[in-house]
């Protein structure tokens, strides 16, 4: 169970990380010179495929999936290690 919330923890670190790239990633594709008038306008969502998911990205009903969604997000919450 410990090593499942590591692991998860990890995965989630390294999708940040992807972020964080994508951002950079995305600005370079936007703004370079050789891009045509019709390209495709990239986001940072573009390089973290599994946080661009509709599901994921709809809004929290209840104060269990607002709770569900913040664990996911911050990798940490209650019943989980800090």
């Amino acid at each position: 169970m410990q090593f499942e919330a590591l692991l998860e923890r990890k995965r989630e670190e390294f999708r940040k990380e992807r972020f964080c790239a994508g951002i950079v990633s995305a600005m370079v594709a936007n703004t370079s010179m050789a891009r045509g008038e019709d390209s495709k306008v990239w986001s940072a969502l573009d390089f973290v495929p599994e946080w661009n998911k509709e599901e994921e990205m709809a809004i929290p009903k209840t104060d269990d999936e607002m709770i569900a969604s913040m664990i996911r997000f911050f990798g940490t919450g209650p019943g989980m290690p800090n």
